[in-house]
């Protein structure tokens, strides 16, 4: 599809564009003006942005020296500065500013007295009708939908009494004794349970007459029929629409998330014996909050020392109480007795250290099993582990 296939009306010849619209330039022009008015009006209803774009297109509000600045723009080869002055002089046919000023003011105090029932009242009205409109389709549709399963289902029940015909011998069983109309419909009922009974598509038209050449048609239609095998007769279809069942999973995707339950359960095992083993140790407290100057700790903090206690089921020993001059506080060292016992270190380094920290001495990494805390928060873990 060419450009110039839509201005010279060429489109008819191609395939796939026999319907497709025509269109021009300034239809084209037109929709870039609408384009662009939505771009720059955001929220405003479709009315507004189709009246500022017809506006744009009329060059309504375009002042004189804009419009001449446009005509200069626009002229062609061979054009001079009358043909601009023409073309001024025709936009300001639809120029705004080429009304009188009583007309002017007359059109903005209009605007304003109707604005809100033109800009806030109507276009309200509108959405609500469109809503109502919508939902009116809804139900319409559901309604429908109910209808066309409850008569799927009436013509089921009705056609399931009769019996198939599957033997060119039955066939000519059942006419025998009919003529006319009834046989006509014992003929059309064969076409009917097979339709809506077992759901089998059928090119054979029902037909409504019972003359001698419908007759011939119906004979002829009905033994290419019985020929075919009849699929296993379905269950009756459901009277009213409902969703259907999802899909069961199959074993394959059953054994595939029984396994992968296997594999995160294992890992998450893996997990909580490292953090079991201290590899993830965390400080147990934030560091207590700044402090005056230095200073002593007094007896009856001191009194903590070689204390035992347990917290979070790990058992701790107060090895040192005493000034911190990196948090500048006094705070309690202690130590995890278990993991001191396991990785080999002696109580004595560790209250080497946590005396040298009092006075900013201390050189290396802090003992695995010693952490500190405040002297406050200390005194609560004694109490909880007493049970006082």
């Amino acid at each position: 599809m060419t450009h110039q296939a839509w201005l010279d009306d060429d489109a008819e010849g191609v395939k796939g564009l026999e319907h497709a619209p025509k269109t021009t330039d300034k239809n084209e022009s037109m929709f870039a003006h609408f384009d662009h008015v939505l771009r720059i009006s955001q929220g405003a209803c479709v009315h507004a942005c189709l009246g500022v774009a017809h506006a744009q297109m009329m060059k309504a509000f375009e002042t004189w020296e804009g419009l001449q600045a446009r005509a200069r723009a626009k002229r062609k080869k061979g054009e001079t500065a009358e043909d601009d002055a023409a073309k001024v002089e025709e936009w300001k046919a639809t120029s705004f500013f080429d009304l009188p000023p009583e007309r002017r003011w007359e059109i903005i105090t209009a605007v304003q007295r109707q604005y809100h029932s033109l800009c806030v009242l109507q276009p309200r009205e509108e959405l609500r009708e469109m809503d109502q409109a919508s939902l009116a389709r809804k139900v319409a549709a559901r309604d429908a939908e109910i209808k066309r399963h409850q008569g799927r289902f009436d013509k089921y029940k009705k056609f399931e009494k009769i019996t198939p015909i599957t033997l060119a011998e039955e066939l000519e069983e059942q006419q025998g004794g009919l003529d006319g109309a009834a046989l006509a419909e014992m003929l059309r009922d064969q076409i009917r349970v097979r339709v809506h009974v077992y759901q089998v598509k059928v090119a054979a038209r029902i037909g409504d007459k019972h003359d001698e050449e419908e007759l011939v048609r119906l004979r002829h239609e009905i033994g290419d029929l019985i020929v075919v095998p009849l699929p296993p007769k379905p269950g009756p279809p459901s009277p009213y629409p409902v969703r259907g069942a999802h899909a069961a999973p199959t074993a394959e995707a059953m054994e595939l998330e029984k396994k992968h339950l296997v594999d995160v359960c294992e890992a998450y095992g893996e997990v909580l014996s490292m953090c079991n083993a201290g590899v993830f140790r965390a400080p147990r407290a934030t560091r207590p909050k700044k402090a005056g100057p230095r200073q002593d700790a007094p007896e009856r903090d001191l009194a903590l020392v070689g204390t035992a206690f347990t917290e979070d089921k790990v058992d701790w020993k107060v090895v040192h109480v005493g000034w911190s001059g990196a948090d500048k506080a006094v705070v309690v060292w202690y130590y995890d007795a278990a993991l001191a016992d396991q990785t080999g270190v002696p109580e004595t380094d560790m209250k080497a250290f946590a005396r040298d920290v009092a006075d900013s001495r201390a050189k290396g990494a802090c003992p695995a099993p010693l952490e500190f805390s405040a002297v406050r928060e200390v005194r609560a873990w004694i109490r909880e582990s007493r049970g006082e």
